[in-house]
């Protein structure tokens, strides 16, 4: 099938128009498009004059201003103060006692890289010592075998000068397993017709489930009779590396009451990069929020 059919005269007249006028066309939609940019210009900046020159501008920073409560915002972002129980001593004999008081960090975003705590006892101070708190942690303000010169019949704790941190992602976050906690009271023993004390002791088993090596680390050993707590101790180990398992063990020079429950918790700082053994990186220029 031929499809051909020859242009007509109207059609070849129209092709011969737009070829021999090209060069008007071409300037009619130069100036159209240069029409609409200069009107868009001239829109956006009797726009701009109107707000910075009128009262639009301040108008719109108060309704952004009364929209948004900002007060209330750093309020909802600010950490909540931290709870301290109620102070405890315990009696170890030879006029020296063991004072204690609990406390723990509700916010599971701050940490407290350091605060200063205060023992008063019958209203007078004794010499101040600092601690920390990790995210949600918690532990024992601890003073062991403090001496006094007369019975304890009032005793109070001051927590001063909290430094709190935001916490970050690149703050190591520590685990550890402890296993087979064990409390063995005090038992004598007849070797050779000899009598042997054997002191009270708590033992357990740690492991630092970590990446990290650490110089030092402490552990607080809390020992109850039903919910009331009758002994006390703070241990010591020293350079405990990643994945390292570890027996540990502490004795009491002192008789102890029945004992029903034993508690060990590791007591070691995230934020305190000088005592991992391997250096952590201090993001000082990072946006971390320091109160």
């Amino acid at each position: 099938m031929d499809d051909y059919r020859p242009l007509t005269q109207k059609e070849i007249d129209r092709g011969y128009y737009f070829l021999t006028h090209r060069p008007m066309f071409k300037k009619a939609l130069y100036g159209i498009a240069i029409a609409i940019l200069a009107l868009s210009y001239i829109l956006v900046i009797s726009n701009v004059i109107k707000y910075v020159t009128g009262t639009s501008f301040d108008y719109l920073a108060l309704q952004m201003a009364e929209s948004n409560d900002w007060a209330a915002y750093h309020q909802s972002r600010q950490p909540r103060d931290i709870d301290v129980s109620a102070t405890q001593f315990l009696s170890i004999g030879g006029g020296r006692y063991n004072l204690l008081a609990k406390i723990s960090n509700p916010n599971d975003d701050w940490s407290v890289s350091e605060f200063e705590y205060t023992f008063v006892i019958n209203g007078k101070a004794i010499e101040s010592k600092t601690s920390f708190l990790n995210p949600s942690g918690e532990h024992l303000l601890l003073e062991i075998g403090h001496k006094s010169t007369q019975p304890i019949s009032n005793l109070k704790i001051v927590v001063e000068d909290i430094k709190w941190r935001r916490w970050e992602n690149d703050t190591p976050v520590i685990e550890w397993q402890l296993k087979d906690i064990t409390f063995k009271p005090l038992t004598r023993e007849v070797i050779d017709d000899d009598t042997i004390i054997l002191q009270p002791q708590v033992n357990w088993e740690a492991k630092n489930m970590s990446l990290y090596a650490f110089w030092d680390v402490d552990w607080q050993v809390v020992l109850y009779n039903a919910d009331r707590i009758v002994g006390l101790a703070e241990v010591k180990s020293k350079e405990f590396n990643s994945l390292e398992s570890r027996q540990i063990e502490t004795i009491w020079l002192n008789d102890l009451p029945r004992v029903t429950k034993t508690e060990v918790q590791p007591l070691l700082n995230w934020l305190d990069s000088d005592n991992f053994k391997e250096i952590i990186a201090d993001r000082e220029g990072e946006n971390r929020t320091e109160l």
